[in-house]
């Protein structure tokens, strides 16, 4: 899955990925509810993967999930109260009667053949953001060897990694591009990347919009580029099942983000939102088992209740160490974050501690003495100098010697050499003290 946070804080286009009767003019910039796949191509080997015509005219894709049963968006087979766009402040308004609808598993919609819906079939849930999924139960089966339906991941999440992989494919009959009029053919792209999924470790909640609102509700994920118009309620194909010839669906196209450009000559959706399969586990289970008594034939397989997996529980991030409690002046420290001062320095020495600024009418506390204008622990006293109490030590005695005419101290001239090294050394070491102290780093 790839790692992606997003901020959809530009212009973008929230498109819902179906076409309608209406949808002559060019799909608007803008707040549209209408949504090929672009950058694919043209199939005949997925017949599971349905055409939707709408009123006699309108386009959205769709799956077969069992004999009678199809999955695909809501919004294909409902208005939506803020009509092009979904956002969520939306809501569904009633369902298209059923004998507006019809169905093929033909790779041409406009030479194939259609079957009827018995029923429509939605989520209690109006709301339209997180819940835009419906399941058409048809008049008739349609038989395995015209379509093998294919198993919607209710049984497992979507996020577990155990079985399932971070890409998906997209079929679909939409449009090529968003001024395209070529919808209605069959066309696929795989390999596309999941970009977030709630519950897994690249969760979709930095998915947000200018005021740092987020854009999809849990019960949704997002996956790159593909859709167009037309594509609304085509499924997100595992693609590691679907290149295994056993299809599992992730969930249904509800709408796109586009911000005008794309990687494949096509402006469609940069980003496509998905209805999640594993949040609408109980039902599409329910449904599937009143369409399975319908049409006469046993309940499928994945509507049966199985062990979940470890994976299948949501991840949560691990807590973030607590905060180290600041240091106090004199402790060492790395960066002046580490001080209660906010001040980190090193003295001369290159071992950095805490430490505060101090002047003549600034005295630094008991135990540290102001140095360069800093506060440092004060050094510790010589125990061997003449203040400690220490006696003084016995002058050696000399002895007279005469050189010349003049007489001087023996060890004289030596003594003197000692005495100006001496003082040579004092000089020195003051000097490399001062040296040391502009040697002194901020450390930020």
């Amino acid at each position: 899955m790839r790692n992606l946070s997003l901020s959809l804080a530009v212009a973008l286009a929230v498109v819902a990925c179906g076409t309608s009767p209406q949808d002559s003019a060019p799909a608007p910039t803008t707040g549209s509810a209408k949504q090929a796949i672009s950058g694919g191509a043209d199939d005949s080997g997925h017949p599971f993967a349905l055409g939707l015509r709408i009123n006699g005219g309108g386009t959205c894709s769709a799956a077969l999930i069992a004999p009678n049963l199809v999955l695909t968006a809501r919004h294909c087979v409902s208005p939506v109260s803020t009509g092009g766009s979904i956002d969520a402040t939306s809501v569904f308004t009633g369902n298209y009667p059923a004998n507006e609808l019809q169905v093929t598993t033909s790779p041409d919609m406009g030479s194939g053949s259609f079957r009827a819906v018995r029923e429509v079939v939605t989520p209690t849930n109006n709301k339209s953001q997180g819940n835009d999924v419906a399941l058409l139960i048809l008049q008739a089966n349609v038989p395995a060897s015209e379509a093998t339906p294919i198993t919607p991941s209710v049984q497992h999440a979507i996020f577990n990694t155990k079985r399932y992989g971070g890409s998906v494919a997209g079929i679909g009959y939409g449009v090529t591009m968003t001024s395209g009029n070529d919808s209605g053919q069959r066309r696929i792209r795989q390999n596309i990347p999941i970009t977030c999924i709630d519950g897994s470790k690249t969760p979709c909640d930095t998915v947000v919009d200018g005021s740092n609102v987020r854009l999809l509700a849990v019960t949704e994920f997002m996956a790159g580029e593909g859709l167009c118009s037309g594509d609304s309620g085509s499924t997100a194909y595992e693609q590691q099942s679907l290149t295994a010839g056993a299809p599992i669906s992730f969930g249904v196209a509800s709408r796109v983000f586009s911000n005008g450009s794309s990687t494949n000559g096509a402006v469609c959706g940069q980003y496509v939102v998905y209805s999640r399969t594993d949040s609408h586990k109980d039902f599409i289970i329910a449904t599937a088992k009143r369409a399975a008594s319908l049409g006469g034939y046993a309940e499928p397989a994945w509507t049966t209740a199985v062990a979940p997996d470890p994976e299948d529980t949501p991840y949560v991030a691990p807590p973030k160490p607590p905060a180290a409690t600041p240091k106090a002046l004199g402790e060492t420290c790395t960066v002046n974050k580490d001080c209660t001062s906010k001040l980190c320095l090193a003295p001369g020495d290159d071992k950095f501690v805490c430490t505060q600024a101090c002047s003549d009418t600034k005295a630094c506390p008991n135990g540290f003495s102001c140095d360069s204008n800093y506060c440092f622990k004060a050094a510790a006293p010589d125990p061997t100098s003449s203040s400690s109490g220490a006696a003084e030590p016995t002058p050696a005695s000399t002895t007279t010697t005469t050189s010349g005419c003049s007489t001087s101290p023996a060890g004289a001239g030596t003594n003197a050499v000692w005495m100006g090294l001496s003082a040579l050394g004092l000089l020195l070491l003051r000097a490399g003290r001062r040296k040391a102290m502009q040697r002194r780093r901020v450390v930020n």
